[in-house]
């Protein structure tokens, strides 16, 4: 049985001020760089064709501007927070969901 969840698009909706701050455990030991295993995680998942948008939460007096990064990588939306009202946030995952992208073989 297929139940509306089932057949409605799937977004990917990350709330971030971009400021990657633990990186993942690396093989060899050696301690990697978060933001670096951030992007690279990003691209992975626009690699799979994950549909995203990226809400940039950064608010401090200088702004880095990684999550705009983040959002490139993704191939994703990126959003300012205090761009949004909740039905704003609802047009941004529409039409981010309207024009599914391609999935990778």
């Amino acid at each position: 049985m297929v139940t509306p969840c089932d057949s409605a698009p799937t977004v990917l909706v990350v709330l971030t001020d971009g400021r990657a701050t633990r990186a993942r455990p690396h093989p060899d030991g050696e301690a990697g760089d978060p933001v670096d295993d951030a992007l690279e995680a990003a691209g992975a998942l626009a690699a799979r064709g994950v549909a995203a948008i990226v809400v940039d939460t950064e608010d401090a007096p200088v702004r880095l501007g990684l999550a705009t990064r983040l959002a490139a990588t993704l191939k994703a939306t990126p959003v300012r927070l205090e761009q949004l009202a909740a039905g704003e946030l609802a047009g941004v995952v529409r039409a981010a969901t309207a024009a599914p992208t391609p999935r990778a073989a």
